[in-house]
């Protein structure tokens, strides 16, 4: 069976904007991205390129490339990449945090519903 070749959609920019300022305060990207029916990839294309960080326009190790210069990424380019790392982290951080405290509840429970200590719904290996 042959493939259909599906035709690509396009975004309004106004769904566009709609979608990152959702995205900016949003706590699961991936739930979002459904919601919107796109792909999480494409929201992240968005943002890149709303923030200037297009693969296009990135030189060696992601920072923007003065045009006027041989010497490398310019300093306003390496100041945007550090900005964008410093929120990235963030935002890792927080995920790990609300991870954490759901690990921690998990436990908890599982502790709590130890019952009281009798024997084991299966038998052990080899009995």
């Amino acid at each position: 069976m042959s493939r259909k070749k599906q035709k690509r959609r396009q975004y309004s920019d106004a769904f566009k904007r709609e979608a990152l300022e959702r995205m900016k305060i949003a706590d699961n990207i991936v739930e979002l991205a459904r919601e919107l029916g796109i792909g999480r990839p494409l929201l992240y294309q968005w943002e890149a390129a709303a923030e200037g960080r297009g693969r296009k326009k990135q030189g060696k190790r992601g920072a923007v490339a003065d045009p006027n210069s041989d010497s490398g990424p310019n300093e306003e380019g390496l100041r945007q990449e550090v900005t964008w790392l410093r929120e990235a982290l963030a935002k890792k951080v927080k995920e790990v945090d609300f991870f954490k405290g759901a690990l921690q509840r998990v436990a908890e429970r599982r502790h709590n519903s130890g019952g009281n200590g009798g024997t084991a719904s299966t038998t052990k290996s080899g009995q």
